[in-house]
């Protein structure tokens, strides 16, 4: 379809489909390949659709490659590519988490940069909270504690849990009702 300016985009939801179908052959070089063509030529102008390609080629790279740092790669740039998208939305907000989520879990497995992965815990769970996203916070909470095991630190590790479990609870923030009543 012609995009903007004379340029040239493509339906998205047709590509991730096409790469859904070469996953599910066993494809996955041409699928990173066709996902790869259309950000190197910059085919897609809505930054929701930039972020869905970077996710799914992070997703590819993580998955099925050991180039970690090309899924990083692709993590980072749909957080810019998010970030470029006007207003603070809920659904905003969920994706940037959810991205965040994403690149602290692959520093864990890579087990580079410590301080980058707490750094970005730390901003995952704030989103997480300034958005009251109360279905994404106890993982915020639990990949962060995952993380401070890891690093030897387990005092902080148990504090991160019990925030989980609190914000897991239905209704964290309001006050629990007895559940043995006085008769």
């Amino acid at each position: 379809a012609d995009g903007m300016e004379g340029g040239v985009s493509v339906d998205v939801y047709a590509v991730l489909k096409s790469v859904d179908d070469l996953e599910a052959a066993g494809g996955i070089v041409p699928a990173i390949a066709l996902l790869e063509g259309v950000v190197q030529k910059q085919l897609v102008v809505v930054p929701t659709d930039q972020v869905r390609v970077r996710l799914r080629l992070a997703a590819l790279y993580e998955g099925y490659t050991h180039n970690l740092d090309a899924a990083k790669d692709h993590l980072v740039r749909a957080l810019t590519a998010i970030q470029a998208h006007k207003g603070a939305s809920r659904r905003i907000s969920t994706i940037r988490v959810v991205i965040y989520l994403s690149m602290i879990e692959l520093h864990v497995r890579s087990s580079d940069d410590p301080s980058g992965a707490l750094k970005d815990a730390d901003v995952c769970i704030r989103i997480a909270e300034d958005a009251k996203l109360s279905s994404l916070l106890p993982r915020a909470y639990l990949t962060k504690a995952h993380l401070l095991m890891l690093l030897g630190s387990d005092d902080q590790a148990q504090q991160e849990l019990s925030r989980a479990e609190a914000a897991a609870r239905p209704h964290h923030n309001a006050p629990q009702a007895d559940p043995h009543p006085p008769a």
